[in-house]
């Protein structure tokens, strides 16, 4: 262990300007459990305002957790943290506040931890951070302490760059850094939790390549690991993506069971994120399902988790499912106000695709509303999206189907067909992603 101590203003000061050379410092010092670094923390938890610095930084944001959780306890961590205290954090960061004073790894686990916060809250960075992350894991000091355990924590490490990479859409590298973490497992012991959270990350790539079935797999694996462990909260997450998966497949039935199922894991208002998710893919479900009065319903259920939610894109598709419910539900106005709404977030977010499907349901609104002029107004706020010929087929498609409800209830909107006409003519402007 380093002979340098943090006291509370260095490590004050740190939190709000992270440097390389600190953050590897103070990491590996943390990490060998400090206890006059920890006791530093818990000042700083009295006295020191929440620490705002953006982009956040993963040591910052473990430190955080434990200053949150110092408040709770009223600044004392010496003792068992309470249990209160203890459902205010993500079920991943609970294990390792408990053991992070008496195993050396157990602030590492943590720090890995809260890299994955930064690929919702800054999905650009999140590379970046990712890799500074397995840097610093890596560091010859950890691995000394005991290897077995340190070959899966560098495992955790490597899944969550490969997510950060699936985040980034580079694919290979993210199929590269997954088949290095499973050589870590491979030599390391006793991790099932990390192991089903490799799985679970995996199946998040399997899923955007379309490969669903390969994700189901992952994901029953996933489950099978941590109904032997840790039932609960971290099972109903397997659940919540074996949904997703389910949804993308067209199984609606067998994915509201598996969205059921995971609600009926989670305890009362212990992780309002993850109620969130579970409620709002419900909601989803219970829409491609057709049963708008029950998506209503727990839409309403979920209003005050919208309301406290930190993350912009899950109110916008909020937006989106109110607007889809309304306009099944004969609210025309209403739904085509929440259906613009939806529009501009989404394209204000950069998720031209989601966008996309927002247009074919205000196009299908305008068509049953017999306001078909209003489809040649949309289509103008959809030319900057048409690049990349991946993404112009996927726009053809949608508005194809859009252009078969209109031939069904016996009308030709005047610019259907030529905008689908350019976007199949061959592109001449390059092939940019979106």
């Amino acid at each position: 262990m380093e002979s340098h101590h943090f006291t509370s203003e260095e490590l004050e000061s740190f939190c709000r300007n992270p440097d390389a050379a600190r953050r590897m410092r103070l990491m590996r010092h943390l990490a060998a459990g400090c206890p006059a670094c920890w006791e530093s923390v818990e000042r700083l938890a009295g006295s020191a305002p929440r620490i705002a610095e953006s982009p956040p930084d993963p040591v910052v944001l473990a430190v955080e957790r434990w200053i949150e959780l110092a408040r709770t306890t009223g600044g004392d961590l010496r003792g068992p943290p309470t249990s209160a205290a203890l459902d205010r954090l993500r079920p991943a960061h609970r294990a390792a506040l408990l053991k992070a004073r008496d195993e050396r790894l157990g602030f590492c686990r943590l720090v890995i931890e809260e890299s994955r916060e930064l690929v919702s809250r800054n999905p650009s960075r999140a590379t970046g951070a990712a890799r500074e992350v397995l840097a610093l894991v890596s560091s010859p000091e950890l691995a000394g302490l005991d290897e077995r355990v340190y070959r899966h924590l560098r495992a955790l490490a490597q899944a969550h760059l490969a997510d950060a990479y699936q985040m980034a859409e580079d694919h290979l590298a993210a199929e590269q850094a997954f088949r290095e973490a499973r050589s870590e497992l491979a030599l390391g012991s006793g991790g099932a939790e990390i192991e089903a959270t490799v799985d679970e990350l995996e199946a998040d790539l399997a899923m955007a390549q379309g490969r669903y079935r390969d994700a189901l797999e992952l994901l029953a694996e996933a489950e099978r690991l941590l109904r032997r462990s840790r039932p609960g909260e971290r099972v109903a997450e397997v659940l919540l993506r074996r949904g997703f998966a389910l949804m993308r497949l067209g199984e609606v039935e067998s994915a509201r069971e598996a969205f059921h199922g995971a609600f009926s894991l989670l305890e009362g208002d212990k992780n309002s994120r993850l109620r969130l998710s579970v409620l709002h893919n419900l909601a989803t479900a219970e829409v491609r399902a057709g049963d708008f009065a029950a998506a209503r319903r727990i839409m309403q259920e979920a209003e005050p988790l919208y309301a406290t939610s930190g993350y912009e894109l899950i109110r916008v598709q909020r937006q989106w499912l109110l607007g889809i419910i309304a306009m099944h539900t004969e609210r025309g106005d209403d739904a085509e106000a929440l259906l613009h709404q939806a529009l501009r977030g989404f394209l204000d977010l950069g998720y031209g695709f989601d966008a996309v499907r927002v247009l074919v349901d205000l196009g299908r609104l305008c068509i049953l509303a017999e306001r078909e002029w209003e489809l040649a107004e949309l289509e103008e706020l959809f030319r900057d999206l048409l690049r990349g010929s991946e993404f112009r087929a996927f726009m053809a498609s949608e508005l194809r189907k859009l252009q078969e409800l209109a031939r069904e209830k016996g009308r030709s909107p005047p610019h259907l067909a030529e905008t689908i006409a350019r976007l199949e003519a061959p592109d001449k402007r390059g092939s940019g992603r979106n």
